[in-house]
């Protein structure tokens, strides 16, 4: 019993830190997602002076 409640804890921890994992690269992909978002307005605002 004591075996199995110490791999219990384990795969808690294991979860929790696959948890802040995904967690980190949501906000990455937030982040890449504004800057592609700024840079697709400045080129519309460059394709408009263009014209």
């Amino acid at each position: 019993i004591v075996n199995l409640e110490e791999q219990l804890e384990q795969f808690r921890e294991e979860l929790e830190n696959k948890s802040e994992e995904v967690n980190q690269l949501h906000m990455q992909l937030e982040i890449q997602r504004k800057e592609i978002s700024s840079h697709q307005q400045d080129l519309q605002a460059q394709a408009r002076l263009a014209q």
